[in-house]
């Protein structure tokens, strides 16, 4: 009804901590002053390409049962989607995500954050307008409009998952 859904399917799930345990050292890897050159990291976030290790943690969700999980919920078929894999990283201290719709997708479009670390307000979290997925609204539109929307900043632990309609 909101537009989203926050559910803690992963958290006890070996396989999936594994995964992010391992992709945090991987980030780990890099260092603050590499990091700070990035583009990504004075706009508020990295937007990234997880390659195989996305493959994985999208394997671990399918087992267990999120095409019955997303049927329940949009009424149709995953395979009527196509799936892309991608990921934002939000950086502590970077500075904070600039204000910005994700826009009105036709096709409709579904989204699957999966948190492989905890999203706080140290690391920017993401803010969604409630009910906004409802309407067709250009940005500028928007502007004028989202007094008549809720907004709901986004905390997310490890494992636990945002499920959001475009």
């Amino acid at each position: 009804e909101n537009g989203y859904l926050i559910k803690a399917v992963l958290k006890d799930n070996s396989i999936f901590t594994s995964l992010a345990n391992k992709f945090k050292k991987e980030i780990d890897k890099i260092s603050l002053d590499d990091l700070k050159k990035i583009g990504g990291y004075n706009a508020g976030n990295l937007n990234i390409a997880p390659g195989i290790m996305g493959s994985e943690i999208y394997d671990v969700v399918k087992n267990i049962n999120f095409e019955n999980f997303f049927y329940s919920l949009v009424g149709e078929k995953i395979d009527n989607y196509t799936v892309t894999i991608g990921g934002n990283l939000n950086l502590p201290n970077s500075s904070p995500q600039l204000f910005h719709t994700d826009g009105y997708w036709t096709p409709k479009m579904f989204i699957l954050n999966i948190a492989t670390s905890t999203i706080d307000s140290n690391n920017g979290p993401m803010e969604v307008y409630e009910k906004s997925h409802k309407y067709f609204l250009p940005y500028w539109k928007f502007l004028f409009k989202k007094s008549r929307f809720k907004k709901k900043k986004i905390l997310l632990k490890p494992g636990e998952v945002l499920f959001r309609e475009h």
